[in-house]
């Protein structure tokens, strides 16, 4: 059997003969007595209180469903000018495209344009229009003026031919023409032969038997028809030539790279400058939920936190796919040795313009993009803790007054069948069964509704359609002068060369 320490039993004996002290006072039984009536007093009232309800007022609201997403700010299009030609591309294209390609219908400016005598300097701010590079064009005009002369002489001959077939055509006409009447012109190809199949010349003059055969003198004319089209062609390309003989900026923006000298004879086959323009856009990252839902048209609000600003814009092109890199690393669980070849990720992009006065937003910052997937302004709405659902439909707990109290005392809830319409990302539109003013119960406080970030500046721009762009307008035919490119100032480096 244990035993209690003698201390602790002395102890325990103490307390135990206090306490029977105590209950043989008649003034503690009553105090006794009074603390349990206190408690059980107090117990009363607090179950007498009336639950505290968290309560939200209908009225007419806006009611907003939105998605998040991040993105990339970017230039809507990296230009690669060429003489002749002018080609957008995206920062997502590794390589410049080869132009000539794109100079396949035309003469290649490399054959006949002289050396680069004119470049504005990387770094430099162009405007839409401006003369930015300008190569020799001594070659060009030579075969310009040839091939107007050539189209001259050949058109005089089909003049002087035709005008022998009327006389011909008439009934009036003799037998015999003589040798004076027929044109007497050499063909004009041999001054400058354009290059191309041999054409039929005209003898010096038209002999009175074959004048007087209409086959003979019909193909005289097909053939000096189609001397006037070859002539035609070769002006044509000449005189194209000669207008690509300057690169003019097809927008306003920033000369970002120069790939080419002066001196340096222009090429098709690599860009001799790189345009960045000013407009931007921002280049989204869609999550497959939200990819169903997103239409043109839709509101979108860009906060671009490195630069301070928030600009809204709308959704005006379709959302994308874009192929990833195809995975080449075996999974941990393949054997030692083997490559497996996964399916290349698919991820959904959105191309969002900017307006053009963005101010500190540059290519590269990070981009919080708000898509307003669905809205409705000024309809009744509450929160969405309020709605639930059963076999029923859906109801809210409306909050009633007790009819048998005084002044609306005590409040009671009941059951209060709703339609629904769009649910947003606070509230839930609802469409019938209740009015302004009604209270519903909620099963909390009141949510903290957070509006839309506030925007400055909501002009929007379309993203640049991407692909082969016109060819930049001429500038007045000429030499140029050679400008040197290091000249004082970025406005002498950007200006436009003289022309004499």
């Amino acid at each position: 059997m244990l035993r209690m320490p003698a201390g602790i039993s002395r102890m325990a004996a103490k307390c135990s003969a206090w306490v029977s002290h105590l209950s043989r006072k008649v003034w503690a039984r009553w105090a006794l007595l009074a603390a349990v009536l206190l408690a059980g007093a107090l117990v009363a009232v607090l179950l007498h209180l009336p639950k505290k309800r968290w309560a939200f007022t209908v009225k007419p609201t806006d009611v907003v469903s939105t998605a998040q997403v991040t993105g990339e700010v970017q230039p809507t299009a990296i230009y690669q000018l060429y003489f002749g030609a002018a080609i957008a591309q995206t920062r997502a294209e590794p390589h410049a495209p080869d132009a000539c390609g794109v100079l396949a219908t035309r003469n290649d400016p490399e054959k006949l344009l002289g050396p680069v005598r004119y470049l504005v300097r990387q770094g430099v701010h162009v405007t839409s229009g401006q003369v930015i590079a300008a190569a020799d064009t001594t070659a060009a005009q030579r075969e310009l003026e040839a091939a107007r002369a050539a189209l001259t002489q050949d058109q005089a001959i089909l003049k002087a031919d035709q005008a022998v077939a009327s006389r011909l055509a008439s009934p009036s006409a003799s037998p015999g023409v003589s040798a004076a009447t027929a044109p007497s012109a050499a063909p004009s190809s041999s001054l400058n032969p354009a290059p191309g199949p041999s054409l039929p010349t005209p003898s010096p003059s038209l002999s009175a038997s074959a004048a007087a055969s209409p086959t003979m003198t019909n193909e005289q004319l097909a053939a000096d028809e189609d001397r006037v089209d070859a002539a035609e062609h070769r002006m044509a390309a000449a005189q194209q030539v000669t207008d690509s003989s300057s690169i003019i900026a097809p927008a306003d923006g920033i000369v970002e790279a120069v790939t080419t000298a002066l001196g340096a004879v222009p090429s098709c086959h690599s860009p001799a400058m790189v345009l960045r323009p000013d407009t931007l856009q921002v280049d989204a990252t869609i999550p497959v939920e939200v990819l169903r839902r997103v239409t043109i048209g839709q509101r979108a609000v860009v906060n671009v936190p490195d630069a301070g600003r928030t600009r809204q814009t709308r959704v005006t092109t379709p959302p994308t796919s874009r192929q990833g890199a195809v995975s080449t690393t075996p999974p941990a669980y393949a054997p030692p040795g083997a490559v497996t070849h996964a399916g290349a990720p698919v991820t959904y992009h959105l191309l969002l313009g900017l307006p053009v006065s963005t101010d500190g937003v540059l290519p590269g910052m990070r981009a919080q993009v708000t898509l307003v997937l669905a809205e409705r302004s000024r309809v009744l709405a509450v929160p969405n803790s309020a709605v639930k659902h059963d076999g029923n439909g859906s109801y809210v707990s409306l909050l009633r007054c007790d009819p048998d109290s005084e002044n609306c005392g005590s409040q009671t809830s009941e059951r209060g069948d709703v339609q629904t319409g769009l649910v947003g990302d606070f509230l839930t539109e609802i469409t019938g069964g209740l009015t302004a003013g009604d209270e519903v119960v909620l099963p909390g406080p009141v949510p903290t509704i957070t509006p839309l970030p506030s925007v400055t500046g909501s002009s929007p721009i379309a993203p640049t359609d991407l692909g082969s762009l016109p060819v930049p307008p001429p500038v007045p035919s000429g030499r140029e002068t050679a400008a040197d490119s290091n000249s004082k100032g970025p406005a002498a480096a950007g200006s436009a060369p003289p022309v004499p």
